[in-house]
């Protein structure tokens, strides 16, 4: 029955049948059983249809998440602002409705793919307490069962937000902490390229930097450690004049579509894509292999009894609590060898060709300006650098700077009204380019001394396109990557 049961809601959602209450946005729409003896005993199936007073509000929090890179709680705040445009949910008890949005509330949106027009089944294990299911386990009808409220492509986007989020507060301006002086404009964009860490903000003799520090304590058994310096350290204007510079010329730049035309052609002339896959493929599968290695040995040891000689110097209170460390220790490595599968199959995957003609089609749809950032406030600063997405890595050993930002198609009128806002600073003045550079004479890579330098824009090997491969930016035929490589002399 349990077999026959599940079959059931695999065929109902395949046919694109909702089951359960319609989530937010959506109204319940009964249609007559296809079936003609419960039809004649007057069931009814559900189909999803929008919701004309609520579905605007669902588009609404797939933006500010895609966009903005709100969390849940400034979502919430935003619709509280306006709860007669965005009315809030109301729960199967009348009972618990909160009157307002919360965040909770807007978690469940997010992650909720019937929005993108698919029926999607097994999401949650509701014999256990609710909890998700891992996505590989969610049953999805086989093409779009009703209207969509957001795209594939913007849910995918949004998806990715939590783990870009981590560890980083998003807000503008200085924290909330009593000791905090100043705030730092590109706070959560910076990272090591050593340790993939985010650097931070630390100011030394008036001078801000940022910085990557290591705790010997934490770190040792990184695989990064040796390579890693104590600290290193980059100067803050290097940072946002090399940011400036990368939007004034690749992003709103008159020459912005032939720069990126020819990093194009560059990175398909030198397309290292297969071997850099191919090494990257062997380096997961070693992994996996190892971790396996490792699992039966734990296995042979729980199994022979970890040897007569400590069996026999354990009592049975220390001898249940290493078995239970060896169980656990088992199942960690389980966890960490099933991620590495993922990565694997991911890197297998085959990728949709990037087209030319789409790719600057996206780039073409961004106004032209002439913009020097450091004079936009910060606010606008930050919106804009989320809204692209800007990633920031900061590479010691080779004495570079790798600027990276994506324009997804999904998202493309979004990023049209961001880049507006900097209409009342446009014509002012040309991006800069007197940076202060390190001095790689000193520890960690700090300067005393007032040593200036002209940075200039360079391409990486390969034609720029770095470790992200400028070769192939497009994803889905709605995704474009941009970036290049800034060095500095001595």
């Amino acid at each position: 029955m349990l077999e026959l049961s599940w079959d059931g809601f695999i065929e109902h959602t395949s046919q694109g049948w909702n089951v359960g209450k319609p989530p937010y946005g959506y109204l319940a729409e009964k249609v007559p059983h296809p079936v003609p003896a419960r039809r004649a005993e007057g069931r009814t199936k559900h189909r999803l249809i929008p919701d004309p007073s609520r579905a605007s509000a669902v588009t609404y929090i797939f933006q500010l998440r895609g966009l903005d890179k709100l969390g849940y709680d400034a979502i919430a705040d935003r619709l509280n602002l306006d709860l007669v445009a965005y009315p809030p949910p109301e729960p199967a008890r009348p009972e618990a409705a909160l009157g307002r949005w919360s965040g909770s509330a807007v978690r469940e949106i997010l992650r909720n793919p019937k929005y993108t027009g698919y029926q999607v089944w097994n999401r949650r294990a509701m014999k256990k307490g609710g909890c998700y299911n891992d996505p590989k386990d969610w049953v999805w009808s086989p093409r779009p069962a009703h209207e969509p409220l957001v795209t594939k492509e913007l849910f995918d986007v949004v998806s990715t937000v939590g783990r870009q989020r981590r560890g980083s507060r998003t807000t503008h301006g200085a924290n909330a902490h009593p000791a905090t002086k100043r705030s730092y404009i590109l706070r959560s964009y910076v990272y090591c390229d050593i340790c993939d860490r985010r650097m931070f903000g630390k100011t030394r003799h008036q001078i801000p930097y940022f910085t990557c520090q290591l705790d010997p304590n934490e770190h040792r058994d990184r695989p990064w450690f040796p390579s890693h310096p104590k600290s290193l350290w980059i100067r803050e204007e290097i940072l946002l004049a090399s940011v400036s510079r990368f939007f004034a010329t690749r992003i709103f730049g008159p020459d912005r579509r032939s720069l990126l035309t020819a990093a194009l052609e560059a990175a398909r002339s030198a397309d290292d894509t297969g071997d850099r896959i191919a090494k990257e493929r062997a380096a997961l599968e070693r992994a996996i292999t190892a971790i396996g290695q490792r699992q039966a040995r734990l296995i042979r040891t729980l199994a022979d009894g970890f040897g007569d000689d400590e069996a026999d110097d354990l009592d049975p209170d220390q001898e249940k609590e290493f078995r239970d460390a060896i169980r656990q220790e088992h199942a960690t490595l389980g966890a960490r060898r099933e991620q590495l599968a993922e990565q694997l199959a991911r890197l297998q995957s085959p990728k949709q060709a990037a087209d030319p003609a789409d790719t600057t089609a996206l780039l073409d749809a961004l106004p032209h300006l002439d913009v020097d950032l450091a004079l936009v406030p910060e606010e606008i600063q930050r919106r804009l650098y989320n809204a692209f997405g800007l990633e920031v890595r900061y590479s010691r050993p080779r004495e570079e700077l790798t600027l990276r930002v994506m324009i997804p198609g999904c998202l493309l009128d979004g990023l049209v009204s961001v880049t507006r806002e900097l209409d009342p600073w446009n014509k002012k003045s040309g991006a800069r380019t007197e940076v202060l550079a390190p001095d790689h004479g000193t520890q960690g890579g700090q300067s005393r001394q007032n040593r200036h330098v002209r940075s200039h824009f360079s391409s990486a090997p390969g034609g720029g396109h770095g470790a992200w491969g400028l070769g192939e930016p497009l994803i889905g035929g709605a995704e474009l990557v941009i970036q290049t490589v800034v060095r500095w002399g001595r």
